[in-house]
C-alpha cells in the first residue's frame, strides 16, 4: 500500500501509453532534476487537471491517483468531451525525502499486516499529539526518532545535504513530517498572501514544535521579504499549463491527504465558477463515504486567501480541494486501517468517475441556474433542491 518514489516511478513507467498518454514533464526539480510527470487521457476540448502529492507527507493522494489511472487503464474507461490531465506527483523532491525515510524504517521486507499495524500505532501517537498540542515531545516522531537525511539515497546528494541543514533546526524525526519540497517550501502556502514579518513565527509551536519561520518539514512560506518572493518551480510549471488550457479548464481537482472533506471555499466574484464548483462538488460528494454517510462540502463567502488553491480556485472552474482520508495522521496513519484504506481509494474512484461522466451535465444545469437566479444564496438552495430532485428520479428508476 505505501509506495516509496521509486515504486512510483516504475508503475508510471507501466502505463506504456496504453489509453493514458505520457506528455513531457512539467518541469524538473531545482536540486536533483527530478521530472514533475504529467500524462493526459482522452482528447476533448474540455480539460481537466487531477493533481497530487502537493503536500509530500500526504502520500495517500499518490497512492491514490495511481491506482484511479491504472483502473482507468485496466478497463478501457475515457470521456468523450474530456482531456484528463494526471499530474501524480507535483513535489517530487519532497515525496522522495518522506517515502525514503518510510522505506528505511519499515524495511522493504515488511508484511503488509506489519505495516499496518505499525501505521495503526502510529495514527494513535499522531492523534495523541494534536490531542496535546502543548507538549514539546510528539510521540509520532519518537518512532522515527533514529531516522534522518541519511535515509536519503547517496545518489541524491544534493537533496541529502538540504535535508541535514533544515532538519539540523527541528527536533529527531521531524523528517517524517516533511510537506514541503526540497527547499523546506510549502507548496501550497507558496503565496504572497501567506508572505509574514521577519521572526513572526519564532519558535512558536506552530505545527507538532517545527518551527515555520526557516525552512522547514512542513514548510515555510517562501522568503519573508515580499520584494524577495517568488513561487517555487513546482508552483510555475502548474500555473504555465493552466495557463495554456486558460478557456478550456472545467475541472482542477486537488487531492490532499486528511479530513473526508471537499473545499470549494473561498467563493469566487464570478457566479459562473461559484456555481459550476458547488455543482461540481455535488456531484463528486456523491459516491464518498464518510462514516454513515459523505464527505461534507465546505463552502463560505469570507473571500479569504491564503493559499496557492485558494488563489487558483478564484480564477479557474472546477477548483475543488478533495481531503480523502476519514482517518488523520500524515503520513501513515492513513494506511492503520484496511477497510478506511480500501473504501477511501475505491469510494474516490467512484466519484471522479461519476463527476466525469456529467461534467457536460453539471455545465448545462450552472447556464440553467444562472439564468434563475443571482444572489449565491439563492443558487446554493436552489443547487440543493434540483439535485436531490435528480437524485430521486435517479433512483426511482
Amino acid at each position: 500500500m505505501i509506495l516509496d518514489y521509486n515504486e512510483c516511478q516504475k508503475i508510471m513507467d507501466s502505463f506504456n501509453n496504453r489509453i493514458i498518454t505520457e506528455k513531457p514533464p512539467l518541469a524538473y526539480t531545482n536540486n536533483e532534476k527530478l521530472p514533475i510527470r504529467h500524462f493526459t487521457l482522452g482528447n476533448g476540448k474540455k480539460h481537466i487537471i487531477v493533481t497530487a502529492g502537493q503536500h509530500s507527507n500526504e502520500i495517500i493522494t499518490v497512492t491514490f491517483v495511481l491506482n484511479l489511472m491504472n483502473y482507468l487503464i485496466k478497463n478501457n474507461i475515457s470521456f468523450e468531451s474530456l482531456t484528463i490531465h494526471f499530474i501524480p506527483i507535483l513535489n517530487p523532491e519532497g515525496y522522495l525525502i518522506n517515502t525514503s525515510a518510510i522505506r528505511n524504517k519499515l524495511g522493504r521486507n515488511t508484511t503488509e499486516n506489519e505495516i499496518t499495524k505499525f501505521s495503526y500505532e502510529f495514527y494513535k501517537k499522531f492523534k495523541s499529539d494534536t490531542q496535546n498540542k502543548d507538549s514539546k515531545t510528539k510521540e509520532h516522531q519518537l518512532m522515527f526518532k533514529d531516522i534522518n537525511h541519511t535515509s536519503i539515497n547517496s545518489k541524491y546528494n544534493i537533496l541529502r545535504n538540504n535535508v541535514e541543514e533544515i532538519l539540523s533546526n527541528h527536533p529527531k524525526g521531524s523528517i517524517i513530517d516533511w510537506a514541503s519540497n526540497g527547499n523546506g517550501i510549502d507548496l501550497n502556502s507558496n503565496t504572497k498572501k501567506r508572505i509574514v514579518k521577519p521572526n513572526e513565527y519564532n519558535w512558536q509551536l506552530v505545527y507538532n514544535n517545527i518551527r515555520l519561520d526557516i525552512p522547514s518539514p512542513i514548510g515555510h512560506p517562501g522568503n519573508n521579504q515580499s520584494n524577495n518572493f517568488k513561487n517555487e518551480l513546482e508552483i510555475t510549471s502548474l500555473k504555465k499549463l493552466l495557463e495554456e488550457l486558460k478557456g478550456n479548464i472545467f475541472g482542477l481537482l486537488n487531492y490532499h491527504s486528511i479530513g473526508g472533506i471537499i473545499y470549494q471555499r473561498p467563493e469566487s466574484n464570478n457566479e459562473f465558477i461559484t456555481t459550476y464548483n458547488y455543482l461540481l462538488s455535488k456531484y463528486y460528494q456523491e459516491y464518498t463515504i464518510k462514516n454513515k454517510g459523505t464527505y461534507d462540502i465546505i463552502k463560505d463567502k469570507s473571500g479569504k486567501i491564503v493559499s496557492v488553491n485558494d488563489h487558483l480556485r478564484i480564477n479557474y472552474p472546477g477548483n475543488i480541494l478533495i481531503e480523502l482520508s476519514p482517518m488523520m495522521g500524515n503520513p501513515i496513519g492513513v494506511f492503520g486501517d484496511k477497510n478506511n484504506y480500501n473504501t477511501t481509494i475505491q469510494s474516490n474512484i467512484n466519484s471522479f468517475i461519476y463527476t466525469m461522466t456529467n461534467i457536460d451535465r453539471i455545465l448545462s444545469l450552472t447556464n440553467n441556474i444562472l439564468q434563475k437566479q443571482n444572489n449565491i444564496d439563492n443558487i446554493y438552495q436552489y443547487i440543493d433542491k434540483i439535485y436531490e430532485q435528480e437524485n430521486h428520479i435517479k433512483r426511482s428508476h
